[in-house]
């Protein structure tokens, strides 16, 4: 479980930041994270009510968010615009001194310099 999220934070991580600016992919990260942590809520508050009270068996009810999941992945690729990439990938392998991983509070390193570390709007650390 442990390899599979780690390796699905950082695809999701590597491929935001490709369509991002450095001065504004932290806020939208962050938005992100907060959508499908709500989003996770709301899914779990489902099956809570599925299972509990209308005595859904367990195949019905990953058969029934299989299928949303499907459905609304098919929509998402016919509705949304499909973008030239305008932030190349940095492919390299950025190593920081320790003394550099003391700014970072997260495990996530994203490619900013230290110096470029915002961490709110107002610019303040």
């Amino acid at each position: 479980m442990s390899l599979g999220f780690h390796y699905l934070e950082t695809l999701n991580q590597s491929l935001s930041l490709q369509w991002l600016d450095k001065k504004e992919a932290p806020f939208i990260l962050g938005k992100l994270t907060a959508v499908k942590s709500f989003t996770g809520l709301i899914s779990l508050a489902l099956i809570y009510f599925m299972m509990k009270f209308y005595s859904v068996e367990y195949k019905y009810v990953y058969l029934f968010f299989g299928g949303i999941t499907s459905i609304t992945s098919i929509i998402a690729w016919i509705l949304f615009t499909h973008f030239k990439e305008d932030v190349v990938q940095d492919k390299n392998i950025t190593k920081l001194k320790t003394s550099d991983l003391s700014m970072i509070d997260t495990a996530i390193v994203l490619d900013f310099e230290p110096e470029e570390i915002i961490l709110s709007e107002d610019g303040s650390k």
